[in-house]
Order: C-alpha cells, then structure tokens, then sequence
C-alpha cells in the first residue's frame, strides 16, 4: 500500500483518542499477524469506541488528520485493503527478528517460502507442499517459532499425524530440534483422548477392529442374524443373484481381453458354482435355476455340425424338460457387436446357427444384449418360455441362500459390506449425491443394496451398543460430537496437521469442531494435493482445493524449493501432474539441474524381464552403493522373495527394495524402475472398485484418471537420481506410455523396442519399421485408417523424429538433430549426389502422397 509509513506515523497520535488504534498497533509493534479474526475483533473494539472518540474524530477530519482518519474510517468499512500490507509488514519483520531460529531450527537452514509460510498467522494456513520440499522441517519451525515469540505455550499445541509411526517421528524430531514435549498425536489417539474425558473413561474398542478380516467374518454373522427375517431374506437374495454386480456390458470395454479380465475379476459365476462367459448369461443362468427350470450350460448340439469351416456347434443353454435351445446374441438394438468384435462375421454366424434349428426342426428362443441393457431380458425369456408351456418350479428363499454360501458369493459379498460400511461411517454417515444422470440399472441396483446394508449397519450399531463398544470411526465421529456439543473444552490454540491431502470428511469434521470451540484458535495444514492418492481409503482432495470453505478466512503458501530431484524429473513430473487443471498450480525449483533427461522410458521386448535392463544401466552409472524402488501398481506384479533374492545377488552394490506405489508414498531412493502396463490391470489402472463405494467416497475426478495421474507423480518423485519407466510395447501399451511419448520426449529418454511407437496420427496402431520409395520408412501399422509415415533417423536408424523448431527435429533415440525440409515441414533434408554435384533434397521427393521437390546447394 502507498505511503504505508507514512499512514502509520501519523495514526499512531490518534491513538490516545482510540483504545482500538492502540490495540492495532500493539499487533504491529509486536509483529503478530493480523489474522480475519483479530481483525473482526479490532473492528468490533472500534464499532463501540466510536461515539466517544466522535468529537475527537470530527476535529481532526478538518484539520491535518484528515488524510489518516478518512483511511482508517475506510478500513473500518473494508473499503481499503489495509490488513494485506500490515501483514506484509509483519511478515517482512517476523523473518528479519528471527532469522537465526530459521537458520538453526533444521540441519540445513530453511528456503525463503518455508520461512514465510511459518510467520503467515492466518486462522487457516495451507502449506502446499511438493515432493521433497521439506514440508516436516516447516512444520518444526512453525512450532518453533510460536514457542520462541510467546504465541502459544506448548500444552495449547496440537500436532496431528496421519499413522502411528510419522506421529512417533514427529514427536522425536521435535523432542531433537526444539527441546520441547508437544502433543503429537494421530486422529484415533486424538479421538479415544477425547472420549476418555468427557465419559470419564477410556473407551472399549471392538475387538475386530483391528483386524479388516475378522471384521468381515464379524460382518457375515450379522447377515446370519438378519436373515431370521423373511424381508432381509428376499432382499439379500434379490441383490445377489440379480444386482451382485454391476451391469457392464462388452461396449464399455476396449478389447475382448479387458472384458474377460472383468469377468474373471469379477467371479461371474452363477448360483450352480460354474463360471459363465458373460454377465448376461449369469443372469439367464440363475433366473433358470431360481425358477426350478433344470438346463445344461453349452451343451453340444444334439446332431453333429462340426465341419472343415465350423466346430460343433454348442448352444448357450438347453432345456432337457421341453428340448429348448436358448441363445444368446451379443448385439445391440441394431444388430451390432461391440467395436472389438467382427460385427458381419457374428451376424454370419447368428443367421448359421438359425438356419441349423429349422433345418433339423429343433425348438430355438434367443435373447440379446441390448434387452438386458433395458432391463426386459428375463420378463422376455419368461414370456417366451411360458409360451412353449414351460413350467416353473420355484426354489425357496432358503435353497437360495445355501446355493448362494457354496458359491461363496455370500463371502465375497461381506468384504464390500465391510468396506462399504467403513467408508459410510468414516464419512460421518453421510450418503454422498447421486448423479442426475445415473442410469436406471444403477438406481435399482443402489436401492437394493442400501435396503440390505441398512438392516446390517443397524444389527452392527446395536451390537457395539449393547456392549459398550465403539469402533475407529466412533473415536473420530463420537469426539467431533463431543466437542461441538460443549462436553469438551478444547486447550488447543493451534492444530498443525500433516499430510494435509489424506484427510477424510469425518476428520476434517473434527479438526473444525476443534476450531469453532475456542475463541483463538488457528488450523495449520501442510500437504500436497498432487499426492493424493487415498480416495478409496475415504481421502477427500476437496479439502485442499476447497481449503477456505471447509475451514473459514484462510492463506495459502506454496513451498517451491525440492531438495529431492533435479529439474528434469521436476519439468516432466509437474507437467504431467497438471494437465487436471483442478490441481492446485505450482513451480518446483530444484536445487540440481541436469544437462540430459532423468527419466527413461524403457520399451521392453515381450521376451525381455521387466526390470533387468534398467539394473544393468542403474548398477553402470552408480559409482558407489545406491538406494533402487522397484514399485508396480499392484501387488500381484512385485517380484517374489526368491526374485528379489536373485536380483540383489546379482547386483550387489544395489540395495533393492519392492512395493507398491502407494506404499512408497513418503520413502525415496536414488533410482526406481517403475512398471508401466497396460490394459485393466495396468497403470492406470482400468480396474474399478465397486460403483456403490461411490455412494460413500468423495466425488470423483472429473479428469480422466485423475487419481491415477497423481500415483504416476509420486511414483517419479521417489528418485532422487533417475526414474526408469519400464513399458510394455505394442498392443499392451499403456495409456501414459501414450501420451509420455506424445506429449513429454522433451524431458523424457526413450529407449528399448522401438518398432512398437505408437502412431501420433491416430493412436490406434504402432509405428513400425518398413520399406519406402526411397528407403526405410517408419509406417503406422494401421494401415486401413491410417496412411501416417514418417523418415526414421538417419544417425540411429529407427529414431522417431519430432519438430523442435521451423528448422530442426529432435530424434527421441539418439538426440540427433537433422534439418527440417522448409518447403513441407514434415521431411528431412538429406545429402544427395546429382549430375551437377551435390545437393541437399528433401526425403519426400518421390514419396506418393506427400511428394515434395524441395532442392538447395549443400
């Protein structure tokens, strides 16, 4: 603000008129942040003080005081942004009086940011934090610096963390550093504290709490329980056999593998115990047998077809009782397959398998995909069957239910009732919205299920009732009741609280619970929102992104400065991350800078291990013992302990460990090599967990593996020297593999099976080596949509090209640099002999399509 000084020298001899100046001033002198609350609290003083400072007032706005009470009036008003340069004074002063605690406070003295934001004071702070920016020494230093200016003592300080091990950290570091014994506590302990004293007793907690397992095996007895009733009975059977899972048909997947990998995934079995091909075909299977109508599953036809050009042809279902043949036809409304499927050839063999029934006389009913799409494919197929005077036979509810237990469909069941259950208590049981535009398979399918989980969720809080018991979720929802029904009093004058991004609605209840109850009380928050990546645990982003809606008047502060990684992983890493513009902005600043790429995108050969390469080329240019992350999106892709065996005998100066990238959140190490595969089971992963978790978790990214995106950002993050991305080729190629290769070859180094490129034109085929007009082209493998080819590198022979400016490519093998053809852009010029000497011709001349004739001296 102009003429800030000025203002102030001049305010202050109105200050002995004015109790609510004095008290302004006081927070200057003492350098304390004037935060929204102080502030109120200031103009609230100076509201009262107003008529009898009036006179006073009135005479100095005629005289030489004009300028400063007519500015201090405007403030009181909130026409002049006055608390934004008192604030930027104190801060200013705040990081001069106490620079040698910045400097002293951690091994290494802290960043210009992480010192401004421990002097910002707001009643909220958000500390953003990017990988390996020293987000736990700002938090020291932020403890260190209330204790050191007499803010806060240190019983009115709360230090929250996430697990039990990053709290005993904490505690340590701070015990280390600051010579103090804060309450560092995780929400659990903080939750049980609370209860224990507004109860007068510490609670009791359920003894399957612990244990995810025996919560489930605790789960399936309350469903034995419930089942003593018919209505829970018919309900529970409904679900299952009919709403067990969630209609997808094959035109929601891209490949026929994907879509057999989600029936696998799935256990789409019927009530029988046998696998089925399809989902549809489950349904046809257990409405039969729920009806009592006996059939045999792909029973080869009763007259021998099998031929040089067909096998023996093997209906869906037969019904021995009536000799009826049931098929099912995969087609939409129109007649068409899915995408991945030769629609003329399934249409070919639906007229042949016609034609075969009216040959030999043999009673035929079909079904098709689209009637299970709109929900009339049983009331169909019973119409039908009902015409051919079929008769049903009903099974019992009981029979059912004991059909539905061998199938272990019952267990399977139990495992998303406890997860589905946690979420809904952990979310302070609330139901989140329902999208407007859910499809009516879905609604019924989620009106179902609630039906079901109602009755248990009842049956599990009257147990815990009667037994005084109370389970995790109880700790965090029970102490947040507490405290804003007045039985808890809380002493906290500031709450800090790590890894900020994993926070969930019921804590954040919490923690806002803590902060309404106290007339003085700060919230201070340091996290990441690219790292968030715990959504299906109950994580909401939304607490970062919405930070001042969630907890009031609020600042925000970005740490810039990683002392992880240098600016190559930095760049590809943060661009990456970003294209979700919902992601909170910032720039990286890293301490190291590296003249080539640190991340390495291997193409491996199907043939090839995955990771033995990036060993090799890690163990070459470590030149002492180095620190190496194996990690894969799941669990199944590890190595094994004999595995892991092999490769750290085989490279001895190599400490290896492997995990999952969401167990490495927090860890680093010198080198990773990280799995990048495709499809269902790959990264990203195309693998969904149940649509019904949706109706308890926090809403989804709009971005298109938004969540996935952010795994791959803490992924990289974790190398500190060179990340090695290992790629399946060819048609496994992954979706960021994809777009690293489109959109990141500036900080990226690719190597390995270049023949498997994925075509930049139209993503569909791969860009593979062959034979031009003039030589070695590299040509798009799809070839019936797409004519797209390109002159591979001369220097290395099998480089993709890229433009890099009007006048130059890039190979993305070997970095080469040939000079673009001015006339069409898209060839290289190459050194040609003619009759009058040499020359410099563009690689398109001759070229069908693209013929170009640029010539020049060379």
């Amino acid at each position: 603000m102009k003429d800030l000084d000025a203002l102030l020298g001049r305010a202050r001899t109105l200050t002995a008129r004015s109790a609510a100046l004095r008290n302004l001033f006081d927070h200057c002198d003492a350098q304390r942040y004037l935060s929204h609350r102080r502030f109120e609290v200031w103009r609230q003083q100076a509201r009262a003080e107003l008529p009898q400072t009036f006179v006073g007032w009135v005479t100095g706005f005629f005289g030489r005081d004009r300028p400063v009470i007519f500015t201090l009036l405007r403030m009181y008003w909130r026409r002049v942004p006055l608390r934004p340069a008192l604030n930027e004074r104190i801060v200013e002063a705040v990081l001069t009086r106490r620079k040698e605690l910045f400097d002293r406070v951690e091994s290494q003295p802290l960043t210009q940011r992480q010192r401004e934001a421990c002097a910002c004071d707001e009643d909220a702070t958000l500390v953003v934090a990017g990988a390996g920016t020293g987000k736990t020494s700002t938090l020291v230093a932020k403890i260190g610096l209330l204790l050191e200016t007499g803010q806060c003592r240190p019983e009115e300080i709360l230090a929250i963390s996430f697990t039990r091990k990053s709290a005993i950290e904490l505690a340590e570091r701070l015990e280390k550093r600051l010579k103090v014994d804060i309450d560092v506590a995780t929400f659990h302990k903080l939750g049980s504290g609370i209860l224990a004293k507004t109860r007068g007793k510490k609670p009791s907690l359920a003894p399957f709490s612990d244990s995810k397992p025996e919560k489930t095996k605790f789960i399936a007895s309350l469903i034995k329980t419930c089942s003593e009733r018919d209505d829970f009975k018919r309900d529970l059977v409904d679900f299952l056999v009919y709403h067990r899972v969630r209609v997808r048909q094959q035109w929601d997947f891209k490949s026929q593998n994907d879509y057999q990998e989600w029936i696998r995934s799935n256990r789409i079995v019927s009530l029988d115990g046998k696998p089925k091909k399809s989902l549809e075909e489950c349904v046809i299977a257990n409405w039969l047998i729920m009806m009592g109508v006996p059939f045999e599953y792909e029973r080869p036809y009763e007259i021998d077809t099998a031929t040089e050009s067909h096998r023996q042809y093997q209906p869906d279902f037969y019904l021995p009782t009536r000799q009826i043949y049931v098929e099912h036809f995969g087609v939409n409304a129109q007649g068409q397959t899915a995408p991945y499927i030769d629609t003329l050839k399934y249409q070919e063999g639906m007229r042949w398998k016609r034609e075969i029934h009216a040959q030999h006389k043999t009673r035929l009913i079909e079904t098709y995909s689209w009637q299970h799409a709109n929900g009339t494919l049983i009331p169909t197929l019973r119409a039908q069957l009902e015409a051919q005077g079929c008769v049903f036979a009903p099974k019992s509810i009981e029979s059912v239910l004991d059909s539905l237990n061998k199938a272990g469909v019952v267990d399977q069941f139990c495992e998303l009732l406890c997860q589905f259950l946690t979420l809904y208590k952990g979310n302070g049981n609330r139901l989140t919205d329902r999208p407007a535009n859910e499809s009516a398979n879905d609604r019924e399918r989620a009106d179902r299920f609630l039906a079901v989980f109602r009755s248990v969720h009842a049956a599990y809080e009257e147990h815990n009732a009667a037994r005084g018991d109370i389970d995790f979720e109880d700790m965090i929802s029970g102490a947040a009741e507490a405290v804003r029904q007045g039985h808890y009093r809380s002493p906290y004058r500031y709450i800090l609280i790590d890894e900020f991004q994993d926070i969930s609605p019921g804590r954040a209840d919490l923690v806002r619970a803590l902060q309404q109850s106290h007339t003085d009380c700060a919230v201070y928050a340091v996290g990441d929102d690219w790292q968030s990546i715990y959504r299906f645990a109950g994580s909401d982003i939304g607490a970062m992104t919405r930070f001042g809606a969630v907890f009031g008047p609020s600042a925000r502060v970005v740490l810039d400065r990683t002392f992880r990684f240098d600016d190559r992983i930095a760049a590809l890493s943060s661009q990456f991350v970003m294209k979700n513009s919902v992601q909170i902005a910032k720039d990286l600043l890293p301490l190291r800078r590296s003249p080539t790429p640190s991340v390495v995108l291997y193409l491996r050969p199907r043939s090839a291990d995955p990771r033995l390469w990036s060993l090799e080329q890690i163990e070459r240019l470590a030149s002492a013992e180095a620190t190496v992350l194996i990690l894969e999106r799941f669990r199944r892709d590890l190595p094994d302990e004999a595995s892991l065996r092999a490769l750290r005998t085989r490279f001895p100066r190599l400490s290896i460990q492997a995990m999952t990238m969401h167990a490495a959140k927090g860890l680093e190490a010198d080198y990773t090599v990280i799995g990048l595969r495709g499809g269902t089971w790959g990264f990203p992963s195309q693998r969904t967990d149940d649509a019904l978790l949706d109706l308890v978790l926090t809403q989804a990214d709009a971005f298109p593996f938004g969540e996935e995106r952010r795994l791959f950002y803490v992924a990289v993050t974790r190398a500190r020297r060179k990340a090695y991305l290992v790629a399946d080729s060819g048609e496994d190629i992954s979706l960021f593999t994809q777009e690293l290769m489109a959109e990141h070859t500036e900080h990226l180094e690719i190597a390995g099976d270049r023949r498997f490129l994925p075509c930049p034109r139209c993503r569909a085929g791969t860009m593979r080596l062959g034979d031009g007009v003039r030589g070695r082209i590299l040509e798009c493998s799809n070839r019936t949509d797409c004519t797209h080819w390109v002159v591979p590198c001369s220097a290395c022979g099998n480089g993709l090209l890229e433009p890099t400016s009007k006048s130059l490519f890039r190979c993305d093998t070997c970095r080469a640099t040939p000079e673009r053809c001015p006339r069409c852009g898209t060839g290289v010029l190459v050194q040609r002999q003619g009759p009058y000497g040499a020359f410099l011709g563009c690689s398109h001349y001759g070229a069908p399509g693209v013929e170009c004739r640029y010539i020049r001296r060379s």
